[in-house]
């Protein structure tokens, strides 16, 4: 007498549907995501200045200044060299560098955000950090895929010959 193990027992059988969305958990909002939805309210009726923006990109540059100059001053000593000024222009070149690229994203941003501020569904945002986890899509029912037509078909279709 043979017996069917059970579906969670098989390991080379796909789980069902049932079992499939029990293994489906709300994810919870990491920090920069919380600190992105949380700007996006504090901005929610007014615009956002580029300067504003580069403010919050502030201890990024800092912090990237100062593992730099440790960087530079490692470098100096331990090659004992006499001209250190190129290591500083160096440093002063990447800083320059990342700053005005932070400055273009962020400009860019500050001219896309009237859009994006009528595209965003506030009350998903602020239920979102109320509940602090990301809202679940619904995943699609395979009844309701579009169906596929084959490439002959699509193609006499598009001829105008079906």
């Amino acid at each position: 007498m043979t017996t069917v193990p059970p579906e969670s027992s098989d390991p080379f059988r796909p789980p069902s549907q049932a079992a499939e969305q029990a293994l489906v958990r709300p994810a919870a909002l990491r920090k920069w995501e919380r600190a992105a939805l949380e700007m996006y309210l504090r901005y929610r009726d007014r615009p956002i200045s580029v300067t504003s923006v580069m403010l919050q990109m502030l201890p990024q540059l800092m912090l990237l200044g100062a593992v730099l100059l440790v960087a530079v001053l490692v470098v100096a000593t331990v090659l004992d060299l006499n001209a250190p000024q190129v290591l500083y222009y160096f440093m002063a070149g990447f800083l320059l560098g990342y700053a005005a690229l932070g400055f273009v994203i962020n400009r860019r941003f500050a001219l896309f955000w009237p859009v994006l501020r009528d595209c965003l569904d506030w009350p998903t945002v602020e239920k979102t950090l109320e509940t602090g986890t990301a809202p679940l899509k619904p995943t699609p029912d395979a009844s309701q895929a579009m169906p596929v037509t084959p490439l002959a078909e699509a193609v006499d279709q598009a001829d105008g010959r079906h």
